[in-house]
């Protein structure tokens, strides 16, 4: 009798213990970040990874180089938005997943260039609709493209457009860059896809404030929106 208790007894604990191992795998891949390198396209020039967002700005412009260089106009408006993105962070700190932040500069058209901002969210405790608005201010309007949603606000007197992708949310003040960033997260390839990119993306150190990557091809080809 107790031998046949056994023989069942055993095959059942071994399933539940298998059951529990499964559930609890799925759990940790659910609630793993997406690496918001999954939505920047690859025509970057050149990529920022922030370590430190909240930091950002100050230590910036503590730097003569830094100051020497906010002659040139897309660093200028550059600096302006870092200090606005480093007060976000500041001040929603609840909001984020961490302090990263990915600022990734590209050319749009022949003359015009474009900053794109993403970063992870806490999706478990925020809605997006109620996370853009506590981070950007009221939602005007709503489009959907390629079957996901992007949202336009107004921002420290600008108009702003943000969407999401799982728990990265990315933003722009040009809605062409939202669209490209769309497109990307809906396709299977994407920098960390490129073997060379990933390879090189393994080797940064996250104790560093700034990672920097720099498309030399794309860069080459994009000289004149640094004067």
């Amino acid at each position: 009798m107790i031998k046949k208790i056994i023989t069942v007894v055993i095959p059942i604990f071994l399933i539940s213990i298998i059951l529990f191992i499964s559930y609890e795998s799925y759990n940790q891949a659910k609630n793993t970040s997406k690496n918001p390198l999954n939505i920047i396209p690859a025509n970057a020039s050149i990529i920022l990874k922030i370590n430190n967002t909240k930091a950002i700005y100050n230590e910036l412009n503590s730097k003569k180089i830094w100051n020497n260089l906010l002659n040139i106009n897309i660093i200028d408006s550059l600096n302006n938005q870092l200090k606005n993105t480093s007060d976000l962070f500041v001040n929603n700190e609840n909001l984020f997943l961490n302090q990263t932040l990915y600022l990734s500069i590209h050319r749009i058209g022949a003359d015009n260039t474009g900053v794109l901002y993403s970063s992870n969210f806490d999706n478990t405790k925020n809605e997006i609709k109620s996370a853009i608005t506590k981070l950007f201010g009221k939602i005007q309007s709503s489009i959907k493209y390629d079957k996901q949603l992007i949202y336009k606000t107004e921002y420290k007197k600008s108009t702003l457009y943000i969407s999401h992708y799982q728990d990265i949310i990315f933003y722009s003040y040009n809605k062409i860059l939202i669209e490209d960033a769309i497109r990307v997260s809906n396709s299977s390839e994407n920098l960390l896809t490129v073997n060379e990119f990933n390879n090189i993306f393994k080797t940064i150190s996250n104790s560093a404030s700034i990672n920097l990557f720099i498309n030399y091809n794309s860069l080459i080809q994009h000289l004149n929106i640094f004067s």
